[in-house]
């Protein structure tokens, strides 16, 4: 009775321990929960509403807005007389670790605005870091077109000019007859494995960084 006693009281110290230690993580940011989510329309995708604090390749400090992209929230439907510019690429463009007052599209359409064309100008920042030119055109052709942009400008390094697949939750790029087609394809067991930890990684910090 006593080893059942003091093996309980363990197991309980050690979940106390954890959940204080999550706790503390959480209120310094010292680590993220996960960013991403999972939907079956476009894979793999940024979660909504999400403030982060990164500390790698120099400290990001942002978040990702109600349309699960950096920068100011702007609407699927787009205002009269406005012109809208999305731009597409990899973690140069999506620039998390860039505060958002430097940040080259937030420029660009403060230049454009006052040229006063007689148009609004809105610039969004569409790029998700570790993305190459087929995961660039599968998110354009599912999720940003959307937003009715009037340009769609792509930003592309040599490391970007493949459709080799390297995340089974995202869409991917197959040829069928002469068409480009975009399979979501999905892998079964790996949405299912996404979808049982997704809880866990979203909501500690200790299991993201386990994960």
């Amino acid at each position: 009775m006593s080893a059942i006693k003091q093996t309980a009281l363990f197991f309980l110290t050690l979940l106390a321990t954890f959940l204080l230690c999550d706790i503390f993580i959480h209120f310094t940011y010292i680590v993220m929960v996960s960013s991403s989510d999972f939907s079956k329309e476009t894979g793999r995708i940024n979660r909504c509403d999400l403030d982060y604090i990164y500390f790698n390749e120099g400290m990001g400090i942002g978040r990702f807005n109600e349309y699960r992209y950096i920068g100011k929230s702007r609407t699927p439907q787009k205002k009269d007389n406005t012109i809208r510019i999305a731009l597409m690429g990899d973690s140069y463009v999506e620039s998390f670790q860039v505060l958002q007052r430097h940040y080259f599209g937030n420029l660009i359409e403060q230049y454009l605005s006052d040229k006063h064309y007689g148009t609004g100008i809105e610039v969004l920042n569409f790029g998700r870091s570790g993305f190459n030119i087929g995961d660039m055109y599968a998110y354009q052709k599912l999720y940003v077109d959307n937003f009715d942009p009037d340009i769609v400008l792509y930003f592309l390094s040599n490391n970007d000019l493949t459709t080799e697949r390297h995340d089974p939750l995202l869409p991917y790029l197959k040829i069928r007859n002469d068409s480009l087609d975009i399979s979501l394809d999905f892998n079964t067991d790996q949405i299912q494995a996404f979808e049982k930890s997704k809880f866990f990684i979203h909501n500690s910090r200790i299991i993201q960084m386990i994960n």
